[in-house]
C-alpha cells in the first residue's frame, strides 16, 4: 500500500516541524510550497494522503480541494490545517470532501496529534472506499445480470425490479413497482389473479418454487416463455415478508440461484436495515443491524422498534415523525437510539412506506447508519474553533463573542462589568530551564486556579502564551463598589497564583501581573477596554510585577 504523504504549506519552517512530528513513522513525505505545485504533485504521485494548509499564496485550501476534485475525483483523502479555527470554513471543507480538519494552535500541540489523526483519516477513507465498492457491487450484480429479477410482497405487489426485468416486461424500472406480478402471468392466453398463482397457494413452510413451463406477457402485449425460480424468507410464526423471482427466457436459461445468493450476500453486508409490517412490528433485520445494535434477529422479530428507544426524544418528536410518515410515505433525520448493552448512540435513518397498488401501506423499510464518529468529528471541530487546545479554556474567538454580549447586557442592566489581563511573571525562564512540557503543565494549573476563583457567570480565556483574560459580569451598579470588588477578585487570583506549583518532580514558584478595567457598556468599545486593561497590566510590570492595578475610570491608555 502506498504510504506517501504530500504536505502542502508555503512556510518552509513548518515543513521541518511536520518532519519531526512524523519522525519514526513509515510514511514517505513529499512537500509543496504552493497550491499549483501541490496539484501537480498530487496528480503525478497519487499519494495516500494530502496534508493541506488552508492559507496558501496562490489560492486558499477550499479552492485547492475544489480544483483537485474536478481533475482527480475524491480518491485522495485530505487533512486540512489552518490557524484560523473558523467553523464555517471547517463545515465547507467537509462538504467539499475533506476528511478531517485540524486547527494549528500557536503552541504547536496539534503536531503531537498529527500521526494519530493521519491514521484515523486513512482508516475512515479506506472504510468509505470499501462501502462504496460494496454498493457498486450490489448495483452491478442486480442490474447487470441478464436474468430478470423481481421482488414482490405477500400480496403479489412488486417492490423492486432490475434492468433486465424492465427490458423484458417493458416500461421504466420504476414503472413496474407497485404493479401486481399476477398481471404479467398468463395461462391459455389470459392473465390470472394472484390467488390463482401457485406461489399464493403454497404451504407456509415452502421456501422456494420453480416453474419450467410458464409464460409472461410484457406491457406491450407480447408474451414469451420463461423459466423462473422464486424464493421467500420465512420468519416467526411461519409468516413471510418479500418473494424474489429470478426469470429468464427458456432458451437462455442461467443459474439464477447463484446470482440470487450473491445479491443476498451483498444485502447482508450493507447498512443496517429493518423491515416492519404496517403496524410497525419487525418482520426482518439484516446482519448489519445485529452488528450495530447488539440484538439478534430472534430477539427483535415480532417486536416494535421502540425496544431500542433512548430517552433523548420526547413524545412530540415521535408524533411529528409519524405524522409526516403517514402523510408523505417517508421520513429521514437523526435519532438517538440505544444498543442492547444500554449504550446510547446517534444514527441517521430513512424510513419509507411500501404501498400496494391501492395505496395501502403494507410495510415500512428503515435503513440507517451509525453516525457516532460523525458526531465526534463535529464536537472536535467545535472544540478546536472555540477552545484552547492546551487548557481547554475559551479561546479568543469565544471570549470576544461573550465580551460583546456582556457589553450589551451591562448597558441594558446598568451594571458594571470588568476585564482583567493576567500575565505570568518570568514565564519564559521556566520554559528555558525545564522545557515547554513543564511550561504547559504550569499553564494548565494556572487556568484551573483562575477558574476556581470565579463565578459560573464569569469567563476566563487563554489568548496564547502565558496571557489569560478574564471577563467579570454584573459586578455592581455603583462604580466605586464595582472597582473595589474587582480589586478583591484580582487580589484573590494573585494570591492563588503565587502559591507553590508541583510540576511532576519539581516545585515551582511564580507570580502574576494583573491589570483590570471596569466598564458600564454604553459607549465603550472592546478595543479600548482591552487596551486599558493591558496598559494597567504593564504598569504592574513596571512597578516590579506581582501586583494588581485597576485602570482609572474614564481614562484611555496612551
Amino acid at each position: 500500500m502506498d504510504q506517501t504523504l504530500l504536505i502542502i504549506d508555503d512556510n518552509p519552517d513548518d515543513h521541518q516541524f511536520y518532519q519531526r512530528a512524523l519522525k519514526g513513522t513509515d510514511y514517505t513525505i513529499k512537500k509543496a510550497l504552493s497550491a499549483e505545485e501541490g496539484i501537480e504533485l498530487a496528480l503525478r504521485l497519487n499519494p495516500a494522503l494530502i496534508i493541506l494548509d488552508y492559507l496558501l499564496p496562490d489560492m486558499n485550501g477550499l479552492g485547492f480541494v475544489e480544483k483537485l476534485r474536478n481533475s482527480h475525483g475524491d480518491s485522495i483523502p485530505i487533512l486540512m490545517l489552518t490557524g484560523e479555527g473558523s467553523e464555517p470554513i471547517a463545515v465547507e471543507a467537509l462538504q467539499l470532501g475533506v476528511q478531517d480538519y485540524v486547527v494549528k494552535d500557536q503552541a504547536g500541540s496539534f503536531l503531537k496529534l498529527l500521526p494519530s489523526r493521519i491514521e484515523q483519516v486513512l482508516k475512515v477513507h479506506s472504510d468509505q472506499v470499501g462501502s462504496r465498492k460494496l454498493k457498486q457491487l450490489h448495483d452491478t450484480v442486480l442490474h447487470s445480470v441478464a436474468d430478470g429479477v423481481i421482488g414482490f410482497d405477500r400480496q403479489g405487489v412488486i417492490v423492486f425490479a432490475n434492468h433486465a426485468a424492465k427490458q423484458m416486461l417493458g416500461g421504466t424500472q420504476q414503472g413496474l413497482v407497485n404493479l401486481q406480478i399476477a398481471d404479467f402471468f398468463i395461462v391459455q392466453g389470459e392473465p390470472i389473479t394472484w390467488e390463482q398463482q401457485p406461489l399464493a397457494q403454497l404451504a407456509p413452510e415452502t421456501a422456494t418454487y420453480a416453474c419450467d413451463a410458464c409464460k409472461l406477457r410484457a406491457l406491450s402485449g407480447q408474451s414469451f416463455p420463461i423459466h423462473y425460480t422464486a424464493s421467500r424468507t420465512s420468519v416467526q410464526n411461519g409468516d413471510f415478508s418479500g418473494w424474489v423471482m429470478v426469470f429468464q427466457d427458456s432458451s437462455q436459461r442461467k443459474k439464477a440461484e447463484e446470482e440470487l445468493r450473491i445479491a443476498a450476500t451483498t444485502f447482508e453486508a450493507s447498512e443496517p436495515i429493518i423491515i416492519t409490517d404496517a403496524r410497525a412490528n419487525i418482520l426482518r433485520v439484516n446482519q448489519a443491524y445485529c452488528d450495530v445494535t447488539g440484538y439478534t434477529a430472534e430477539e427483535v422479530i415480532g417486536k416494535n422498534p421502540r425496544i431500542a428507544r433512548s430517552d433523548q426524544h420526547d413524545q412530540q418528536f415521535f408524533k411529528d415523525l409519524w405524522k409526516k410518515l403517514l402523510e408523505t410515505g417517508e421520513w429521514s433525520g437523526e435519532i438517538w437510539d440505544k444498543r442492547k448493552n444500554g449504550e446510547v448512540f446517534p444514527k441517521r435513518i430513512s424510513i419509507t412506506a411500501v404501498k400496494n397498488k391501492k395505496g395501502v401501506t403494507t410495510q415500512y423499510v428503515a435503513i440507517f447508519s451509525d453516525i457516532t464518529q460523525d458526531k465526534k468529528y463535529e464536537e472536535e471541530i467545535h472544540s478546536l474553533a472555540y477552545y484552547d487546545a492546551l487548557t481547554k479554556l475559551p479561546n479568543r474567538r469565544l471570549f470576544f463573542d461573550r465580551f460583546e454580549s456582556a457589553l450589551a447586557t451591562s448597558a441594558r442592566q446598568k451594571a458594571h462589568g470588568a476585564i482583567l489581563f493576567v500575565d505570568l511573571d518570568h514565564f519564559k525562564k521556566l520554559n528555558d530551564t525545564l522545557g515547554h512540557e513543564y511550561g504547559d503543565l504550569l499553564l494548565i494549573e494556572v487556568g484551573a486556579r483562575i477558574q476556581a476563583c470565579l463565578r459560573q457567570v464569569d469567563t476566563v480565556a487563554r489568548f496564547g502564551g502565558d496571557e489569560f483574560v478574564i471577563l467579570l459580569n454584573g459586578v455592581s451598579a455603583d462604580y466605586e463598589e464595582a472597582a473595589n470588588q474587582v480589586r478583591k477578585v484580582a487580589e484573590k487570583i494573585r494570591t492563588s497564583l503565587t502559591k507553590t506549583y508541583r510540576l511532576k518532580e519539581h516545585k515551582h514558584h511564580c507570580s502574576p501581573s494583573i491589570g483590570a478595567k471596569v466598564f458600564l457598556g454604553a459607549g465603550e468599545t472592546m478595543e479600548n477596554l482591552l487596551k486599558d486593561a493591558d496598559h494597567a497590566m504593564y504598569q504592574v510590570k513596571k512597578r516590579g510585577r506581582n501586583g494588581v492595578i485597576v485602570h482609572p475610570r474614564g481614562v484611555l491608555s496612551q
